[in-house]
């Protein structure tokens, strides 16, 4: 093993070499995993969560301070439970502790990075102005794409998948690692 590559717990550490390799191989399995696998659906959406926090890159004026946390911010119903709180815990990404916030409007919404938005939440999203702001919003109805979602998650014959609006990153100004984009359908346009 190579010993400029620490351990992402240890004091100093870094998440590279290795650790990327295991996130995107960890993401991979997660794509093919069946959702009805042992792993509850739920789990696997907040791992991927977890694991955008790695795959995406943000412009500085995202944070408030170098050392702000990277929030993942919840806008209406929260399907994870206490799943997404025990997949964040302690854990940090690109130098920026995680947190989770759960959000009731767009002006709550914009002190996030990751803005998972819920089924049922889509109108107040489309309606929010959000779609220009350094977020990367992850959703799951068909038409989040459509108006102006980065992310969807989709279950296609018992898979998680992902598909990734990349015209609606642009405009966001997120970046998005090509080893995450290999895992997804991408689009220009939805």
């Amino acid at each position: 093993m190579d010993p400029t590559v620490r351990h992402p717990r240890s004091v100093g550490g870094r998440r590279q070499g290795w650790n990327r390799c295991f996130g995107t191989l960890l993401l991979a399995a997660l794509v093919l995993a069946p959702a009805r696998a042992a792993v509850p659906e739920a789990t696997v959406k907040a791992l991927f969560l977890y694991h955008f926090t790695h795959f995406v890159s943000w412009p500085p004026a995202a944070f408030t301070a170098a050392q702000a946390p990277l929030v993942i911010g919840l806008w209406g119903s929260d399907p994870f439970g206490d799943t997404l709180t025990r997949v964040i815990r302690d854990e940090k990404a690109k130098g920026h502790p995680l947190e989770l916030r759960r959000v009731a409007n767009a002006a709550e919404a914009k002190s996030c990075q990751i803005l998972y938005v819920a089924l049922g939440s889509e109108a107040e999203f489309r309606e929010s102005n959000l779609q220009s702001s350094p977020i990367l919003t992850v959703g799951e109805s068909t038409a989040f794409l459509r108006d102006g979602g980065i992310i969807a998650f989709r279950t296609e014959a018992g898979h998680i998948r992902l598909r990734v609006n990349l015209a609606a990153a642009k405009e966001s100004s997120v970046a998005i690692s090509s080893n995450l984009l290999r895992l997804a359908e991408v689009t220009e346009r939805p």
